[in-house]
């Protein structure tokens, strides 16, 4: 594994959930419902939503602080999954699994090290 990639890796996935969690305690101190697991599951979700509220609906969009936070948190994530795949010697391409949360962590859980260094263990 090099070590630079996956400590890029690292960073990105702690402030991505971070970013996450400060999103969802907005959104539940607004009273919306959406929190727990299932956020964290449904971030490509948001991701697509925020994004379709930032085009169509720029208003909604800002006075809801919370999904631009979720957002941006979703964004760091997946930059997260990106970098560990680089990590591993993959193409940064294998990132985008994280889109598939649950499944795409198990992906790279299995996901042979085929980086020049991967050999010592």
């Amino acid at each position: 594994m090099i070590p630079r990639y996956r400590n890029i890796s690292l960073a990105l996935a702690t402030v991505g959930l971070i970013t996450q969690i400060v999103g969802n305690l907005i959104a539940a101190a607004n009273g919306e419902q959406v929190t727990g697991i299932a956020a964290i599951m449904l971030f490509p979700f948001f991701l697509f939503a925020g994004t379709m509220f930032l085009l169509f609906e720029p208003s909604y969009f800002f006075a809801n602080i919370d999904i631009p936070i979720f957002m941006i948190g979703s964004v760091l994530l997946i930059s997260a999954f990106v970098y560990y795949a680089k990590a591993k010697g993959r193409s940064g391409w294998f990132g985008l699994f994280g889109l598939v949360f649950p499944l795409g962590l198990l992906l790279f859980a299995v996901l042979k090290d085929e980086s020049p260094d991967g050999a010592r263990r």
